[in-house]
């Protein structure tokens, strides 16, 4: 069979519709006499008002090159005639109209000798659809040319252009070129062949010398769905935290060794070091920036913020409109919560309200004059009084003069410099505030427009159009950048970052009519076209069939273009590529834990290229999870009054069946800590990536060895342990690491447990116990030491029932409960001085006290009661490579 002509023919099987129903039809009729109607009525906008938009203009410059009877226009002649080399940059996202352009143009043409027309594009980079640009225009040029049938002379042949290939790649790393050939190939493999908007693959050819190998690095988490399709809530929000945190340290790893080579070029001419987070919505890069303002880790943000968001662009809107109206209460308020004045919530309170309501009658003005000084004999502060005074003067000068001469961003910089402006605002405020000012002295009605507060105001719709300025202390060559993948097309950056790639595609809108524009390929007229339209349904009844047809070729083309968006968004990376999302996966009895097909997203888009690599990953999560769930099951049953409950796996873990809750001592939201650790919580030090990798290696072995002690001997789990390495290697790949580092601190890891699991003490603490638990997770509210309450989740690593003192015989004593921490620090002190270990010990345990008597403080909770005893409590620092236990009384 011909290649591609199964999917060709599959696409009969959602023909066409042939006819419109005699509803449809009707409606139609009806909404064709009223867009008649609204384009005239739109044309009479344009001449009242003098302003025409970008449609019109386009609509207009073919109207003046062409003559009534179809040939070129005598403008078109003098103007085409002075044009001898035409370049066309970015020829992928050309419209219809534009493409009609050129061949106007061209057509044009006095004679083709000595004229040259250059098109440059690459069809797998067409990501302007929503701007009406058609990919399926980049390949005409070459098949068919430039048309010359309306030219000047009818008998000249069309203009067909040379199709030249360039495929060599003088950006990217080799190893990383080739990988992502491997995985495009397969992305655009997906493509429908029923639409002009597929376009084939094209390998590129690296041409940069190899220093290393290089692919891109898939940071995959799993949060599962539950009923009716929907993901727990809090599933999402601990994975979508937890994928946070990697991004913000990779970033703060990566800004570090920026900051090497920035330094580097003061001395030497040394390369460029520039990170960008690329993501296809503005409200992942804000979260994204929040996480890095909270880090501390500056970064320029490329056309993020609308200038009309911006603080400093707020009050100063406010000081216009205080001085506009003096009326305006709420203009009025902010000026006095403003820099200016500073009034606090409480002062504002008793100047503006005091709950009387004769004061709340009069406008703010007038209860400066009024209250002011009675306010002042009373202690309202000294300072707050002059401030008040001074602006209130200010905005009442202001007000008497007219911003008619100067213009009203003019007017209002120069209050605003009165008032204290350039004191309360720093580099990128008086940045952003420029751009103000230069948009309100463009404003077509002056101060009216400064008062409309309308969604389609003068001022509303200049602000909308504005970003705030980037940040001139985050270095544009040195530095990290946020930015749309829209907004990063062109650029290259040494290290790309693309989150939340299963984020969803914006919902099709409800619309009277659907409508599809398409090329009519064997037409002898050249920019003939098929328009298809359809419109909604009646209320309560089924999509017609002609619109369901519409809108799934629509979506076909969305989809299309979501692969050629990630396939831009991968392009932009010379050395490195960190791919970020969120799998959801199902659990059924028949199935088990299955990952799932992503809806319409990015990670749709890129599943054909990583699902082996997710399919992967998600194999190492069920089976981190699954395995130990197994192991349990087979435990003897007599084994589960001493040993260790096995937490369901996939679901919330839960107190155990013989927890005694207080019912008098309960509180909404947790547990409650009537008494403060002695000590401060310890704050985690986020350290480098791979020291947190290591850390959290060694845990995760040391907890699945415990669970292999519950139907093994302590040889028999030692030597099991092996088996864990694989899906170990692979968590730590979807962290970031190389599959090189990965493996080897799987090995560490695995090194590390095994002598632990072999040491006496650290075979007794994984041992099974009573009531024993490994990372159990205890939730309630803790006293801080300056005595706020706040709820936390705690998680100890190992908890149990044993004797008061380590490898004491189970039956003599079972009421001490033990909580031990592993720390995996420490080990050069292996072979260290007994006083240099006894050292190393009590420096960790007076910086991890607080945090184990916070384990205490809940445990207590838990399992104390009203005329029960408080429990016998051990705590304890074990360190596996020191094979050393310190433990005191709780």
């Amino acid at each position: 069979m011909k290649p591609g002509l199964r999917e060709a023919l599959g696409g009969f099987l959602e023909p066409l519709p042939m006819a419109y129903s005699a509803a449809e039809w009707e409606l139609l009729r009806q909404c064709f006499v009223v867009l008649r109607r609204a384009a005239a009525e739109l044309q009479v906008v344009f001449t009242e008002s003098g302003r025409v938009d970008y449609t019109e203009v386009a609509q207009i410059a073919l109207d003046v090159l062409q003559a009534p009877d179809g040939s070129p226009s005598d403008f078109a002649m003098q103007f085409a005639g002075g044009i001898r080399h035409l370049l066309v940059d970015e020829f992928q996202d050309t419209s219809r109209k534009q493409f009609e352009l050129i061949d106007r143009i061209v057509a044009a043409w006095p004679e083709r000798e000595g004229r040259s027309c250059f098109c440059v594009g690459d069809p797998m980079q067409s990501i302007y659809g929503f701007r009406e640009s058609e990919v399926e225009l980049f390949e005409r040029p070459a098949r068919r040319g430039f048309a010359a049938e309306a030219g000047p002379f009818p008998d000249a042949e069309p203009l067909m252009l040379e199709r030249v290939k360039l495929l060599a790649n003088f950006r990217t790393e080799p190893t990383l070129v080739r990988d992502l050939n491997e995985r495009f190939a397969a992305v655009f493999s997906e493509s429908s062949s029923r639409q002009t908007s597929a376009v084939n693959f094209t390998a590129a050819v690296p041409a940069l010398a190899s220093k290393g190998a290089v692919s891109a690095q898939l940071h995959v988490a799993f949060s599962r769905t539950r009923k009716k399709g929907k993901t727990g809530t809090a599933d999402t929000e601990q994975v979508s935290g937890q994928q946070m945190e990697q991004i913000v340290a990779l970033i703060r790893e990566h800004a570090r060794r920026a900051e090497e080579y920035r330094q580097a070029t003061e001395i030497v001419d040394a390369k460029k070091y520039r990170i960008a987070v690329l993501a296809r919505k503005r409200k992942t890069l804000e979260r994204i920036a929040a996480a890095l303002d909270e880090a501390g880790i500056a970064y320029r943000a490329t056309a993020l913020v609308p200038l009309g968001e911006r603080m400093e662009i707020l009050d100063a809107l406010s000081l216009a409109r205080a001085a506009l109206d003096p009326l305006d209460r709420t203009a009025w308020l902010s000026v006095l919560r403003g820099p200016w004045c500073g009034l606090t919530l409480s002062e504002l309170y008793r100047l503006t309200s005091a709950d009387d309501g004769a004061v709340k009658a009069k406008s703010v003005p007038e209860l400066i004059a009024e209250r002011l000084t009675e306010l002042a004999a009373s202690g309202f502060d000294a300072s707050r009084v002059t401030a008040i005074e001074q602006t209130a003067e200010a905005i009442r000068i202001a007000a008497v003069q007219s911003s008619a001469s100067s213009g009203p961003g003019t007017w209002l910089f120069d209050l605003w410099r009165t008032v204290g402006g350039e004191r309360a605002t720093n580099a990128v405020e008086k940045e952003n505030l420029r751009l103000l000012w230069a948009s309100l002295d463009a404003l077509p009605n002056g101060e009216m427009d400064l008062l409309d507060r309308n969604e389609d105001s003068g001022l509303r719709v200049a602000l909308d159009k504005l970003t705030a300025v980037p940040n001139p202390a985050a270095s544009a060559d040195f530095g990290v950048q946020l930015m749309t993948i829209h907004a990063a097309k062109g650029l290259e950056f040494e290290v790309v970052m693309v989150p939340e790639l299963e984020a969803a595609n914006r919902q099709t809108e409800q619309r009277m009519l659907a409508w599809l524009e398409r090329g009519v390929e064997d037409a002898e007229t050249p920019h003939l076209t098929e328009f298809l339209i359809a419109p909604i349904q009646r209320k309560g009844e089924e999509k017609g069939s002609a619109k369901a047809w519409v809108e799934g070729v629509m979506q076909e083309r969305e989809t299309d273009e979501m692969r050629r968006l990630l396939y831009v968004a991968a392009t932009r990376a010379r050395e490195e590529l960190h791919l970020f999302t969120r799998a959801e996966y199902s659990v059924s009895e028949k199935d088990g834990a299955r990952v799932k097909t992503p809806g319409r997203s990015l990670l749709a888009s890129a599943w054909p290229g990583f699902a082996a690599e997710i399919e992967a990953a998600f194999t190492a999560f069920v089976a981190a999870n699954e395995a130990e769930q197994a192991s349990v099951a087979q435990a003897p049953a007599e084994t589960n009054t001493s040993s260790e409950q096995a937490i369901p796996v996939f679901s919330l873990r839960r107190l155990k069946a013989s927890t005694r809750a207080v019912e008098e001592k309960r509180r909404r939201g947790g547990t409650r800590l009537d008494v403060a650790p002695e000590a401060p919580l310890y704050r985690r030090s986020e350290g480098g990536l791979r020291v947190r990798v290591e850390g959290i290696a060694a845990h995760r072995l040391l907890q699945r060895l415990s669970w292999l002690r519950l139907r093994m001997d302590a040889h028999q789990a030692v030597a099991a342990l092996s088996v864990a390495v694989p899906g170990l290697v692979a968590e730590m790949r979807s962290q970031g690491l190389s599959l090189a580092e990965a493996r080897e601190i799987a090995d560490w890891a695995l090194a590390v447990a095994q002598r632990a699991g072999s040491d006496p003490t650290g075979a007794w603490i994984v041992a099974p116990h009573r009531q024993a638990t490994s990372e159990a997770a205890w939730t309630g509210l803790i006293t801080m030491p300056d005595g706020e309450e706040q709820l936390k989740t705690l998680r100890p690593d190992r908890c149990f029932l044993a004797g008061v003192e380590p490898l004491q015989p189970e039956e003599q004593s079972e009421t001490t409960w033990w909580i031990i921490d592993y720390k995996t620090s420490g080990g050069e002190l292996a072979s260290g001085s007994e006083e240099q270990v006894a050292t190393f010990v009590a420096e960790h345990k007076a910086r991890f006290a607080g945090q184990l008597e916070a384990y205490a403080g809940l445990l207590r909770k838990l399992v104390a009661g009203d005329g029960v005893a408080p429990p016998s409590i051990r705590l304890g620092l074990y360190y596996p490579r020191l094979l050393r236990l310190d433990y005191w009384r709780g």
